[in-house]
This record gives structure tokens, sequence and C-alpha cells, in this order.
């Protein structure tokens, strides 16, 4: 019997899965997707189950703006991000990079993070961006009318179930986005 190999190697999670939609709040909440409203209060975090976690999104520094079109340009049809989870973003500006933590985690477990950007921006392009998680940068594709994933695999938090997340633009214009992002308890 064979077995398909999972996507990019990613290790399969064991535990509860959280998808996250940043939104603002004129969007309806998407089956299985949390709602994260930046600038909003925010409560923790329910699983694909519907079960509540103690994990939840915290800002340390606010964020930019919310950019909400409503649409995107063209249908992605990922697999692991919804279009209807791609029409709004975070939107970051100027060089500025945002930082946030993520709070509840279990200090015993090890975690998959998986964030999502789509700049639904008619062609333009924003250089690239990056993305910072518990000390670890990784660097993607900032350009329009695609979806660019970033991966972290096998995080652990720190001992109080905290691990800190920062975004930032680089390249020629330094704007970052952030649509989405899926959390996988290992």
């Amino acid at each position: 019997m064979m077995f398909a190999a999972l996507k990019n190697n990613i290790t399969a999670p064991t535990g509860r899965i959280i998808k996250v939609s940043v939104e603002d709040d004129s969007h309806s909440t998407i089956a299985a997707w949390n709602k994260w409203v930046p600038l909003a209060t925010h409560g923790v975090f329910k699983d694909t189950t519907g079960a509540a976690t103690t994990i939840k999104l915290i800002e340390v520094n606010s964020v930019s703006a919310i950019v909400s079109y409503g649409y995107i340009s063209h249908p992605v049809n990922d697999p692991d991000f919804p279009d209807a989870v791609l029409d709004a973003n975070l939107y970051i500006e100027l060089s500025t990079t945002k930082n946030m933590q993520f709070q509840g985690l279990n200090p015993s477990k090890q975690y998959t993070f998986i964030f999502a950007t789509y700049p639904n921006t008619y062609d333009i392009s924003y250089g690239q961006q990056s993305h910072i998680l518990g000390g670890v940068q990784k660097i993607v594709a900032n350009d329009t009318d695609a979806i660019y994933k970033c991966y972290f695999e096998s995080v652990s938090p720190d001992a109080s179930g905290n691990i800190t997340y920062s975004i930032a633009g680089l390249g020629n214009s330094n704007y970052a986005f952030l649509s989405a992002f899926i959390i996988k308890e290992l």
C-alpha cells in the first residue's frame, strides 16, 4: 500500500487545528475559521471542531489598518486557505514592524504555524515581507494576485505558553500584508 507524501513535508498534526482569518468588522465569520479583528478586544480561538482553546493573539504595538477588498481579483483555490479568507488583509506600512504575541499555547507541545498573504492590489509589486516567529525569520514574496505562505514547523512556546510574532515589509515599497493563519498542534 502506498501513502501520499505530506505537502511541503509538514508534520501531520496530532492535536488541535486552529484557523484564523484576519478581517474587519464588516465580514461575517467563515465556518471553521476564527475571525481576528485588529484593534479589537480579543478572546480565545476555537479549534476546527468548535471547541474553545486557550490560544489567542494580542497586539504588542497596534497595527496600521485592515484593508478589506470584499473580493479577490483572481480565484486562488488554495487547499489550505479558501478564497473567502483572503479578501481582507492586515496592512502594515512604511517599514514599520508590527509585533504580536500568541498566548495560551501549551509549553509542553510543539506547533506548526502557516501564515498566508494575498496582496489583492491591482498589479503593484510590494517586494518581500519578513515574518519572525520565536526569533526565526522567514522571507516571502509580496507581489499581487498570488497567495504566499510562510511555514514555521515544530515551534515551541516559552514556559508561559507565549510566542512572539513580527511582520514587516522589505524591498521596494516596504509594505506587508497578512490575510490568515493556521496553527497546528503537534
